[in-house]
């Protein structure tokens, strides 16, 4: 049971993080959008997106508009962008984190192949317990090539008993 515990918290602290780690990166990057297209705390700022855009809606700005909102956005909210670059970045780590852990765990173990699959791929351990589980006995010293041999007939015989 403390084992299954141990590897449950293992599974769900690396989900818990993959999920913090997304949500500060977004909220975060969501707090810095509007500063980074130009909404800041002295107004549009000239020769940004921010700027273009309200070129383009020829400098009048509708009362409740989207561009008024981020407008107003930009211009009370001085510590969001330092916030949100500050989430980002908490966002980068956690995932730099997952990156880490998944790269050191090493390659995943090798399953036992379903029926029908060619085992050539597999080792040699792998496949002796493969052939193990299928009711056969391998011998000590046998040939890999008998090994797949044998392999595949267990596997034809078990698949014709099925049919």
């Amino acid at each position: 049971a403390a084992q299954l515990a141990a590897k449950a918290r293992e599974r769900w602290s690396g989900k818990a993080v993959g999920t913090l780690s997304a949500g500060a990166g977004l909220g975060g990057a969501a707090l810095v959008a509007p500063a980074v297209a130009g909404f800041t705390a002295e107004g549009v700022a000239a020769g940004s997106a921010a700027a273009a855009w309200q070129s383009s809606i020829g400098g009048s700005v509708a009362a409740g508009s989207n561009f008024a909102a981020l407008q107003s956005f930009g211009a009370t909210m001085t510590v969001a962008p330092a916030a949100g670059a500050g989430l980002v970045v908490a966002g980068l780590v956690g995932a730099g984190y997952l990156g880490w852990r998944r790269y050191n765990e090493g390659p995943p173990a090798t399953p036992v192949p379903p029926g029908g699959q060619d085992p050539v791929f597999l080792s040699e351990a792998a496949l002796r317990n493969a052939i193990v589980e299928l009711g056969g006995r391998p011998e000590d010293g046998m040939e890999r090539e008998a090994l797949v041999a044998l392999y595949r007939a267990l596997v034809a015989e078990r698949d014709a008993g099925v049919a």
